[in-house]
């Protein structure tokens, strides 16, 4: 009996420390378990949170990607509403141009023919003008010569020096009508050059208004190309979809392929993970069935209730652990399974996008096509306009170039009327006559006798008579010859005034100097009433 109990101890010794050898080995086993649960979990950790940091960038590329295109179509708008605009700006340049066109052809008419009209029959007035005033000067010279001559056969010794004062007086009025209408025409002539100012500024004010448009037109043709620029950029990164840029369908599409990329490598980690799971279920279900062993085989001993109470913590705390991992797991497993369920139909997630985006590049493709045709037709018109503004700046210029020739013309003419009406007025006052047509003259007896007449022939005077006054003008201090008095005779009243201008020759060698003057012939011929008809002489005073 107590070899058996012995025997039995001794196996029960044998068993204790076999079994203690099993649970230090199961405890090792399970240190080397909970270890790689540990490193599990932390790989796990960092998985999954690297797995939702993809997750929440793949959610900002889209976010990013959305706002892109909103910024891109808002971008689109803005140049339509850009273009609308241009357009707008243009049809308001064309009509002012327009306007200033009408406004030029306005002025050139007013310039080229009513200014010159007014101007012409302006002129037209004061020669006549004139000529009245010296035609009635000539009638009052007459009258007075007419009055001198009755007056003469009873004061022969103070009419010379009565009818003199007289003549001064008469010159003297004469020549102050002559200054204020001289002061009238200069009055005119500055009124005419004031208008002419005031056309200048009116024509350099429309061209700087055509300059002004010029550069405004210019600005929006830049302006124009600037955009056309941009939509044939635009159009170039919207045709090729696929070339890499920086266009929105390039971006989408590259990131479609990350995220293709990054699904697989997703799923075969889902797998590898699913694997490595199942391996550990395995091995705890074997930890499990190895400890249920051992405490069937203890469970009489109190020193191993400790440790295994100890072990039972240990191994729910490590249940508890690969729960939780595998509910992280499934939740993982659950999100990523939701971006394929999301898909279309043929398996890619963008490809509502894509349609959109292909949809809208063919609206803006075809509102191009519409927009590059008016800008074409805009472009001929503006051309045309352009055309029509060069050939109205031309006109203007040669129109300023004939009011210019006008008012040098006129100056010109102005100096020479008024040298003329000095010429006559010295001959006037040398001759002591005023008049605007020579009277008919039958013979003129030079008081020197180296003077000699020439004799005309009455037919070839008729056709010559209407230019005397315009001839004897041009042709006053031309020519001299040699210093002579001339004696006139004219038809009726005229002997008494050359009996005077005999006496006056006769005594001048009394009463001083002899003036001096000399001798002019005309071109023209006067028509003789009588027989002979001698070279009307003209006197210029010295």
């Amino acid at each position: 009996m107590d070899e058996d109990l012995h025997l039995k101890v001794l196996k029960l010794e044998k068993d204790l420390e076999q079994a203690i050898k099993i649970g230090n080995d199961f405890l090792v086993n399970n240190a080397q378990l909970e270890a790689e649960l540990d490193d599990t979990h932390k790989r796990y950790v960092v998985r999954v949170e690297a797995l939702q940091q993809e997750l929440h960038s793949t959610r900002m590329k889209l976010e990013c990607a959305t706002e892109t295109a909103k910024g891109l179509s808002a971008e689109l708008d803005h140049a339509k509403d850009q273009i609308a605009k241009t357009r707008k700006e243009c049809s308001l340049h064309q009509a002012a141009v327009k306007r200033l066109e009408a406004t030029l052809a306005e002025n050139e008419g007013e310039l080229s023919h009513e200014a010159c009209l007014a101007e012409k029959t302006k002129l037209q007035n004061q020669v006549r003008r004139l000529e009245e005033q010296l035609y009635e000067s000539h009638q009052a010279n007459e009258r007075l010569r007419a009055h001198e001559a009755s007056l003469g056969t009873s004061t022969l010794g103070e009419s010379p020096h009565s009818s003199q004062g007289m003549r001064e007086q008469e010159l003297h009025l004469l020549v102050e009508e002559l200054q204020a209408e001289r002061a009238d025409v200069k009055r005119e002539r500055d009124s005419l050059f004031v208008r002419l100012d005031t056309a200048e500024d009116r024509l350099r004010a429309t061209l700087d208004d055509l300059s002004a448009q010029k550069t405004l037109t210019q600005n929006q043709e830049d302006e124009c190309m600037q955009l056309r620029a941009q939509l044939e950029s635009l159009q170039m990164d919207q045709l090729d979809p696929k070339r890499r840029g920086n266009s929105l369908f390039s971006e989408v599409e590259d990131r479609r392929l990350k995220q293709e990329q990054e699904l697989l490598s997703l799923r075969t980690r889902y797998r590898a993970l699913e694997e490595q799971k199942q391996f550990l279920q395995e091995q705890l279900r074997q930890s499990r069935n190895q400890t249920a062993m051992i405490l069937a085989m203890g469970s009489g001993s109190k020193a191993d209730a400790r440790q295994l109470r100890l072990l039972q913590e240990s191994m729910a705390s490590a249940t508890a652990e690969i729960q939780r991992l595998a509910g992280a797991l499934v939740r993982q497993s659950s999100e990523l399974q939701t971006l394929p369920d999301d898909a279309a139909a043929d398996g890619n997630p963008l490809a509502g996008l894509l349609k959109m985006e292909r949809r809208r590049v063919q609206a803006l493709e075809e509102e191009r096509a519409v927009m590059l045709k008016s800008i074409a037709e805009r472009q001929l018109r503006e051309d045309r306009l352009l055309r029509e503004t060069h050939a109205a700046t031309r006109k203007a210029e040669a129109i300023e170039a004939q009011l210019l020739k006008a008012a040098i013309r006129k100056s010109s003419e102005e100096q020479a009327s008024s040298t003329d009406v000095q010429g006559k007025r010295e001959v006037h006052e040398h001759l002591g006559i005023v008049e605007k047509k020579p009277p008919v003259l039958r013979e003129v007896t030079p008081v020197q006798a180296n003077v000699q007449a020439a004799t005309v022939n009455t037919t070839d005077s008729a056709s010559s008579a209407g230019s005397l006054p315009e001839d004897s003008a041009q042709n006053m201090g031309t020519k001299e010859s040699k210093t002579v008095r001339t004696k006139v005779t004219f038809e009726e009243d005229n002997a008494r005034e050359n009996a005077e201008l005999t006496s006056d020759a006769a005594g001048s060698t009394k009463r001083g100097p002899k003036l001096r003057g000399t001798l002019l012939k005309p071109k023209v011929q006067l028509p003789n009433p009588g027989k002979v008809v001698a070279e009307v002489p003209e006197c210029k005073q010295q």
